[in-house]
């Protein structure tokens, strides 16, 4: 099991609280009442951990598509109109229609979708509903997706034509961004 940054963000959290609840629940009964309430969220955590751990997350293809580039351990920065949002380990899969960002699941190697960025040259329409708990989904032009350099290293970077959670652009530090692009304009 990877251990990553958000992984040991809750552990550290869950840990103090279960710490500073557990002294409190020697001095009163409400202590006792929001340790045990605090012990409980956690085992829940830790059985839906066991529960969803042999679970695989796939891209589901739509018909006629076809993976071209799939890369995991790419950094997304994804800006928004009022906030920034660094997802560090996700993972990228380009196909002849669309592009699609999964996000690394917490406590688990698997990545579940949550970005699809619909090349409005092969797509007339964004599918129905567009914001789900699947993911949402974004058209984009082929024309609009660049790469970019910082600090020596290069990365896709394009605008969503569509803005329906409010998305400026997001960037994708792909291991060669050069062929990225390149299979992007075979297209």
């Amino acid at each position: 099991m990877k251990i990553g940054y958000q992984e040991q963000l809750v552990i550290i959290v869950v840990g103090i609280l279960l710490i500073f609840t557990g002294l409190w629940a020697l001095s009163s009964r409400k202590g006792l009442y929001v340790f045990g309430t605090i012990s409980i969220i956690a085992i829940i955590l830790v059985v839906l951990h066991f529960v969803t751990k042999g679970k695989e997350h796939v891209v589901k293809l739509l018909p006629d598509e076809k993976v071209l580039i799939e890369e995991e351990g790419v950094k997304a920065n994804i800006r928004y109109f009022n906030k920034s949002e660094l997802a560090p380990d996700c993972k990228v899969t380009l196909t002849n229609l669309r592009i699609v960002v999964g996000k690394r699941i917490l406590f688990s190697t698997q990545y579940q979708d949550s970005f699809y960025f619909y090349f409005s040259e092969k797509n007339d329409e964004l599918p129905t509903p567009a914001i789900s708990l699947k993911g949402t989904s974004y058209m984009t032009s082929l024309k609009d997706i660049k790469v970019k350099s910082r600090k020596e290293k290069s990365f896709i970077y394009f605008e969503p034509e569509s803005h329906l959670t409010g998305m400026k652009y997001i960037e994708l530090n792909v291991n060669d961004a050069s062929k990225f692009a390149e299979m992007l304009k075979s297209q």
